[in-house]
């Protein structure tokens, strides 16, 4: 029986990556989450808020309150730093924490799932990983002040396919060489040239800068430098 055991694990196959790689997702721009609001986005195979507290403070949560499941976007509001569930008043902070209730004192165990979120480039950005684990590196943010880089442009695009591909292709220079992966713009160039090539994302927003020179455009997604070299990508 063992041995029988061992040939079958033998002839399956190697386990594939995740639906959903770890990586920092963008889901949404810092300008449509004002103070007091509060956003659903889809977030790999479930719902989920953003809200900004009347600081200035954003946050993504589950969607769902910890108390009776109401969903919190569905006439959810932002009651100064708290975020108020619509069904019986519980109120949740940036951190997660029941902060008041309708009944008296809040609850210690009642507390609202929150995610990773992070604000890069006027992008709002929320860490997954597979297995739940925190975030182990942090998106950096180019230096807005150098006047060398024009400043981040955002295109909105919709893409069928594994997120995975579509990062692990977009920065591989090799696939500029290759006829089949190279955008109309750079083809017979060796280079990305000043066109308007956009870089597609599954995650939904991607952001580009591009170094100040007499032949790109601020609206281009690559161009080269001055000095011959590939732009940079965020």
């Amino acid at each position: 029986m063992k041995r029988e055991h061992n040939s079958l694990a033998a002839r399956l196959p190697a386990p594939t990556p995740p639906a959903y790689p770890q990586g920092w997702y963008a889901v949404g721009f810092s300008r449509e989450l004002r103070a007091g609001r509060v956003l659903t986005r889809r977030f790999m195979d479930r719902e989920i808020v953003l809200f900004r507290t009347g600081r200035g403070r954003a946050a993504a949560a589950e969607a769902y309150c910890p108390h009776l499941g109401a969903h919190l976007s569905r006439g959810g509001v932002v009651a100064g730093e708290n975020l108020r569930c619509p069904f019986h008043g519980f109120e949740f902070d940036a951190e997660g924490s029941c902060t008041a209730t309708p009944y008296g004192s809040p609850p210690p165990a009642a507390r609202l799932g929150l995610l990773p979120l992070r604000e890069v480039c006027g992008a709002l950005l929320v860490f997954h990983d597979p297995r739940g684990a925190a975030p182990a590196w942090e998106v950096i943010a180019p230096d807005q002040l150098d006047r060398e880089w024009w400043p981040v442009r955002y295109a909105t695009l919709r893409h069928r396919g594994h997120p995975q591909e579509v990062t692990e292709n977009s920065v591989d220079l090799g696939h500029l060489t290759v006829d089949t992966h190279r955008h109309p713009a750079t083809r017979g160039t060796g280079r990305p040239t000043a066109g308007r090539a956009r870089t597609g994302a599954t995650t939904g927003i991607s952001g580009s800068m591009l170094p100040r020179n007499d032949s790109a455009q601020p609206g281009d997604i690559a161009g080269p430098r001055a000095d011959g070299a590939a732009a940079h990508r965020t």
